[in-house]
């Protein structure tokens, strides 16, 4: 949901066990509204960290704002692969 803070996505990746498990966490902001605009970019230490994050992830439906939310996430590979990308 694009209500979430950037603190409020990584509280939710760690509270489904993914604390400590990436290294870097994007999540672009609108300037208009100052609230994101529905995608976030997670670099995980470990190919097997990443495939569990999208197994969790695929149709998940966010704790926060869950009564006033209908969105479902969906998750996707990204192109290029890496911090160095």
């Amino acid at each position: 949901p694009n209500r979430y803070t950037q603190r409020e996505l990584i509280q939710e990746l760690e509270y489904l066990g993914f604390a400590e498990t990436f290294d870097f966490l994007y999540l672009p902001l609108d300037k208009g509204t100052m609230m994101n605009v529905g995608y976030a970019f997670v670099n995980f230490i470990g190919p097997e960290w990443a495939q569990k994050c999208m197994q969790i992830f695929e149709n998940y439906r966010f704790k926060r704002y869950r009564k006033i939310s209908a969105k479902i996430a969906a998750v996707s590979v990204a192109h290029i692969q890496g911090l160095v990308a």
